[in-house]
């Protein structure tokens, strides 16, 4: 055997295996090319953004919590990129929005929801659960509620609260946000199910896996809920609940009937809240009556 052979013949002895192994590395190292390119195209584009000059409350409100996450691994990952390259105009619409509403500028927006503290310090990609809160302030306000006052975080850790407290007529709620994300969706094949188009997502499964989700959160919300009610003298209690559209995977989703459904199985567990309100548009029971 010639010496070429002797040095790893592959498929027949075709190829030579140092062909292969270079062919191999020099494929992984363009997959990372490409990879450190994209990432570059999208801070390119970020960056483009916020120095527009058209997105001010974006700019001030969370221009330090972008910088960080643009330093980040992964950062397409990040649900403010998202949302920042499909939809600025609607995030810059919103801040400015619940800063009307709550009465607050741009640092007070800053201090009383965490976005440089919590949001560096503790868990980057949180940022959609302080959108959740930012949704909930502008749906309640469009649906009638009034006097909508952001809680902050207590000194004490232990002592229980809620997000919020807000009216509607005469009645004082005590308003606390929950939010569903993909990784808090197990993946697994047996949510997939063989349909006459080939293989789907399997919508009980998930509507499942969503119900148990809240089995684990909702104790703990009831709590904050109650004790919120007690120390600010709220008669009615609300727990809105936000499902990131990926947590559901963007094929099927769930529909109205599908949170029914989840709202019936849940419901009896969890008495004291009065309201249940899901993505900011189905309310469970009935939407109160002033």
């Amino acid at each position: 055997m010639d010496r070429a052979t002797a040095s790893g013949a592959v498929c027949g002895g075709s190829i030579p295996l140092r062909r292969t192994i270079n062919v191999y590395w020099i494929a992984r190292l363009s997959h990372a090319m490409d990879k450190i390119d994209c990432e570059n195209t999208h801070i390119k584009v970020i960056k483009c953004i916020l120095d527009s000059g058209r997105y001010p409350f974006i700019k001030t409100c969370l221009g330090k919590y972008i910088s960080y996450v643009l330093e980040q691994p992964g950062l397409t990952q990040f649900f403010i990129i998202r949302i920042l390259e499909t939809s600025a105009n609607e995030l810059e619409s919103l801040l400015k929005k619940v800063c009307s509403i709550l009465g607050m500028g741009c640092r007070e927006l800053v201090q009383n929801f965490g976005l440089n503290s919590d949001l560096i310090t503790s868990e980057p990609d949180k940022f959609y659960d302080i959108y959740g809160e930012f949704g909930t302030v502008s749906r309640l306000h469009e649906e009638g509620f009034g006097k909508i006052k952001k809680i902050r975080k207590p000194a004490n850790e232990k002592q229980k609260t809620a997000d919020f407290t807000a009216y509607y007529g005469i009645d004082k709620y005590a308003v606390e946000v929950k939010t569903i994300r993909p990784s808090e969706i197990t993946e697994d094949r047996a949510m997939l199910k063989r349909g006459p188009n080939g293989l789907c997502f399997n919508i009980n499964k998930l509507s499942d896996q969503i119900k148990n989700k809240l089995r684990d959160i909702l104790p703990r919300t009831q709590e904050q809920l109650s004790e919120m009610a007690r120390r600010e003298k709220c008669n009615k209690k609300l727990v809105a609940i936000w499902v990131e559209r990926e947590a559901s995977r963007d094929l099927l989703g769930l529909a109205q009937d599908d949170y029914g459904t989840i709202y019936g199985d849940i419901r009896l567990q969890f008495p004291e809240i009065d309201y249940f309100l899901f993505n900011g548009t189905l309310w469970f029971p009935k939407k109160p009556q002033r």
